[in-house]
């Protein structure tokens, strides 16, 4: 390392430069140096202070025995090495121009002259030429110029790339693709590898590669040169290449050394006695004795690349421990000698501490770590040496870490540890066999139950049709006018029959009765008028006429029957099996009476007085033959009582409910059977 202290030289290092004696040029912020390899120190070379106002030296150009000085606020000056005399170029109103790269073309002996606020120049055969004036390269500031072995010339802004034509001697944009999104670094520095392939560094992305393919194919696609994420994210200041064709890169964070492919062999930082881990913009600088040189702020540093002996041998590494939620046997004392884990449903997270067994300087040292068959690639950990897993699935995995120590030197082999990761309870064969065995146990339940009330629950359906109302507002009134009409007429009708029946009733049972029995007679006919008067809460209207609900019928009916039994009403059980089917209201209204008739028979008269249980089963359903396809309802009524007497026909001639019954059956064209205890009814269903 070289600075003010140990050789003389000024601190801020800007440029180098080596004339054709072989003598070596240093410009710095406060002016120019040369080397004195007898003395092993600097010499200030003193400047003109009329001709230079400004001892920046930002630039060094060699031309045969000039050194062509560029400054940061005064152009150019050139300096003859034999004679030590100096004068200011030919570049026109020089003074105040702030110079950023002065690049010799060695075949043409034409200088190219960056510029950070007048474009870009060059001088041929005594002549200037400026690009900015004449919209060529219509660029004010210029940071960077490079000519590569095949003489392609590139001039960088802070923002831009531009290629030279020689054939026509202009300029042209390109967009080189660095494959960060949106995102265009700035370019920091040129540099050619061996293969011909052009090195692009850029600010705080790091390192790309212009293929020599790419080139000679005219595409601008860049590949990223580095491997590490570390590396991926820093400035590129200077780029050179040694004999072995390995890469020395200055960076805010040391200088590494890098393989012709771009990975990392070693980072170099103040502990392996560089001037400072940051350098300068453009300060380095290989010599024709292979000798590389690098600026910054400290002064700089020189070295044979052939001589930096790199120890490559990996540090080992140690797994230190595990964490789990619980203390046990698993994560007690020593780990490092452990080969597997195993993980149960309670372990909801885990945590690997690791490290490398470099303790020289071990904030440099990297991680990343992999756990096979869960992440899909390994995870650069930088300089954290721990690794947290939370509810990690059941099934097999294999952790791995990879760690590099101070050096940069990569252990590939790194820990491995293989990770067994137990299913739940739940979710086991044998848990799984139960679900299926319960599963087969509520099917087969299912389908049992299911087949017993399969019948019952048929006989239970009801299915209703809904109609849409017309969209239009005239036809939704005419249709609800008719309606209305429909329903008026129909109500009309209904009523007529009603009290037709009413009067029938009870003309039946008053004629020829002794006035003794005209009082009981009117009391029936009071009951059975009730029971015509709660019909009229089971029928609703629906397309053609008012419709019944005889099933809700029978239950008000067998309600109010109760209360009036000679037994204890809680010792009779009533089964309702009557169906909702919507009945015509003219056939409903007849039925309704024979109902009445036999319920009011089978409370009244059919159980013994006292008797502890008592039961009574109502059904009514639709029945259709298939010869006639005549539609019939079929209506019976059985009790548990005394039963039906086998004079029930000698009866029917006395003014009972069994006469009426056999009177409006016989009225609907239908037939009436006497079994036992049981009534059964056939009558023709129009509808």
């Amino acid at each position: 390392m070289f600075n003010l202290r140990n050789s003389g030289v000024s601190n801020d290092i800007l440029s180098f430069g080596e004339d054709a004696d072989g003598r070596f040029w240093v410009g710095t912020y406060t002016g120019l140096y040369r080397y004195n390899e007898s003395i092993g120190a600097h010499i200030r070379y003193k400047l003109d202070s009329s001709s230079f106002a400004d001892q920046r030296i930002s630039t060094i150009a060699v031309r045969k025995d000039e050194l062509w000085l560029g400054v940061l606020r005064d152009g150019i000056h050139v300096l003859n090495t034999k004679s030590g005399s100096s004068k200011t170029s030919s570049l026109d109103s020089s003074n105040g121009i702030a110079i950023t790269q002065i690049l010799p073309d060695d075949e043409s002996e034409d200088l190219w002259i960056a510029t950070y606020d007048k474009g870009l120049f060059r001088i041929s055969a005594g002549e200037t030429h400026s690009y900015y004036e004449n919209q060529s390269l219509p660029e004010k500031t210029i940071t960077l110029l490079f000519r590569s072995r095949a003489d392609n010339f590139l001039a960088a802004s802070e923002n831009r790339v531009y290629q030279h034509d020689p054939r026509i001697d202009q300029f042209r944009k390109i967009q080189f693709e660095f494959d960060l999104g949106q995102k265009q670094p700035v370019i920091y520095s040129f540099a050619q590898a061996a293969n011909d392939d052009i090195l692009i560094g850029t600010k705080d992305h790091g390192l790309f590669i212009w293929t020599r393919k790419a080139q000679v194919e005219m595409k601008f696609v860049l590949q990223p040169a580095i491997e590490s994420g570390e590396l991926t994210s820093s400035t590129i200041y200077g780029i050179e290449v040694d004999a072995e064709e390995n890469l020395w890169c200055s960076t805010q964070r040391g200088i590494v050394k890098l393989d012709s492919k771009g990975r990392l062999i070693k980072r170099f930082t103040t502990a392996d006695g560089l001037q400072g881990n940051d350098f300068a913009l453009g300060a380095s600088f290989t010599s024709s004795k292979g000798l590389i040189y690098f600026g910054g702020v400290n002064g700089y540093n020189r070295f044979n690349p052939a001589d930096v002996d790199i120890d490559r041998t990996p540090s080992a590494m140690r797994l230190s421990s595990i964490i789990l939620p619980k203390p046990d046997d698993r994560n007690a004392g020593s780990v490092d000698k452990l080969k597997s884990l195993q993980l149960t449903h309670k372990d909801h997270f885990v945590t690997f501490e690791f490290s490398v067994l470099d303790f020289f300087s071990s904030e440099k040292n990297q991680f990343r770590y992999r756990l096979e068959n869960f992440d899909p690639d390994w995870i650069e950990n930088g300089a954290r040496n721990t690794a947290t897993y939370t509810n990690l699935p059941r099934g097999d995995y294999v952790f791995r870490v990879q760690g590099a120590n101070s050096a940069g030197i990569w252990n590939r082999n790194g820990i491995a540890l293989d990770v067994h990761v137990l299913p739940s309870p739940w979710v086991t064969w044998w848990a799984f066999s139960t679900y299926g065995l319960l599963f087969l146990f509520v099917v087969w339940s299912y389908h049992r139950i299911s087949h017993s009330y399969a019948a019952d629950r048929d006989k239970a359906r009801l299915t209703r049709q809904m109609f849409d109302a017309a969209n239009q507002a005239d036809d939704d009134m005419q249709e609800q006018l008719e309606l209305q009409d429909e329903l008026v007429q129909s109500a009309y009708q209904h009523n007529l029959t009603t009290l037709s029946l009413v009067s029938d009733c009870i003309s039946y049972r008053s004629v020829n009765q002794p006035e003794e029995v005209n009082h009981g007679l009117a009391e029936s006919s009071i009951k059975r008028i009730a029971a015509l008067a709660s019909l009229e809460d089971c029928l609703y209207y629906q397309t053609g006429g008012p419709v019944a609900n005889l099933h809700k019928y029978t239950d008000g009916l067998i309600a109010v029957l109760l209360k009036s039994s000679t037994v204890t009403p809680e010792t009779i059980i009533t089964i309702n099996e009557v169906s909702s089917m919507p009945i015509p209201a003219q056939l409903a209204s007849p039925l309704s009476i024979v109902i009445y008739e036999l319920l009011e028979n089978c409370i009244h008269h059919a159980f013994e007085p006292g008797s502890p249980a008592n039961y009574i089963l109502v059904k009514m359903s639709a029945r259709a033959t298939i010869a006639t396809s005549i539609r019939y309802l079929e209506l019976s009524i059985q009790d548990s009582g005394i039963g039906i007497p086998d004079y029930i026909e000698d009866m029917a001639h006395e003014n009972s409910g069994i006469a009426i019954v056999q009177s409006i059956v016989k009225r609907l064209g239908g037939t009436v059977q006497f079994s036992n205890a049981t009534v059964s009814i056939t009558v023709p269903n129009s509808e």
